[in-house]
């Protein structure tokens, strides 16, 4: 996570196992993973009494309710017994956020009181900034006990698409602006088109019958048809935008490659130079060998059994692609 600048959160599970202690798992993530992290909620219960959650930042109390196979989320006051525990708690969870949010920390510094939107507004900023990690918990068994509080906070905490920003390394020194910029992620098998490559916009617009280059391996080609996906259906489509996913056909292509419209040359900021992990397949068998290998280019890979050359492959794949 850490190496993609991914903003997290985190699920405490089975918490209506023997032993359950969500505490010590919040202090072993501190200590070992150096996890900048506090609780947002608390629960009611342990193990086999284990009733619901309370919210610390809402101050609500949440019981789960089992009807059959569903279960209802009931809304209610903090329990009068649980009042000094959730005080002290919330107190940690804002003392907490404070270290790393300037505008809480002076909040909390005066002693003014802190609102359940200004709370909720500071763990979303420390959280999409990567200085904080809100730590949910429940009992995803069989009833998935506190799974939609963990989606409210996947909701409330975490940054919307609009909100992502997209890197590039320009490979040319173009200066053009708002050009064609897309990335191929996915290839499918239709029965009616053939090959069918999918491609994410990041910049400018694509047209039917305009011409892509493909920066990794420079080729130019036409773009004939252009679709979007939806549902089973491919619909044809005269252009697409920025932030769209349109299809195309018939394009050879390796995930992840670039398409520009030739004005700039752009590849992806976290490319990886597969080289080393070639040498390092080499170093520990001494039958894989292998041509010449450049960024950007295709390398041949000569190994005895092909189960071995499939693995290394897909090895290769998952760490460069992820």
């Amino acid at each position: 996570m850490l190496r993609y600048q991914l903003p997290r959160l985190v699920f405490i599970n089975s918490l209506h196992h023997k032993g359950a202690n969500p505490w010590q798992v919040i202090d072993q993530a501190r200590s070992k993973l150096q996890h900048h992290s506090a609780a947002i909620q608390v629960p009611i219960g342990l193990e086999d009494d284990f009733k619901g959650l309370v919210d610390l930042v809402q101050l609500k109390a949440y019981y789960f309710h089992v009807e059959k196979v569903v279960v209802e989320q009931v809304p209610e006051e903090v329990p009068e017994d649980m009042e000094d525990f959730v005080s002290e708690k919330r107190r940690e969870l804002i003392q907490t956020v404070s270290e790393v949010d300037d505008k809480l920390a002076e909040a909390f510094r005066c002693d003014k009181p802190i609102s359940a939107p200004d709370l909720e507004e500071a763990v979303r900023r420390a959280t999409i900034a990567h200085k904080f990690i809100p730590v949910f918990m429940g009992d995803a068994f069989k009833y998935n006990k506190g799974l939609q509080l963990l989606l409210d906070g996947v909701t409330n905490y975490l940054p919307c698409p609009i909100e992502a920003s997209a890197y590039a390394l320009e490979r040319s020194k173009n200066g053009e602006k708002r050009t064609l910029v897309a990335s191929a992620f996915t290839l499918k098998e239709n029965w009616k088109h053939g090959q069918i490559t999918y491609l994410r916009i990041y910049e400018g617009v694509i047209r039917k019958g305009d011409f892509i280059t493909n920066v990794n391996t420079g080729k130019t080609f036409e773009v004939p048809r252009l679709f979007r996906k939806r549902n089973d259906c491919l619909d044809v489509i005269q252009e697409a935008h920025a932030g769209e996913i349109v299809a195309v056909f018939n394009v050879n292509y390796v995930p992840g490659d670039t398409f520009t419209d030739g004005l700039v040359r752009y590849t992806r900021s976290t490319s990886v130079d597969a080289s080393k992990y070639l040498n390092g397949f080499q170093g520990k068998d001494s039958t894989t060998s292998r041509d010449g290998l450049e960024m950007g280019e295709e390398s041949p890979v000569s190994r005895g059994y092909a189960n071995d050359r499939l693995i290394m492959i897909n090895l290769i794949n998952s760490e460069i692609m992820c």
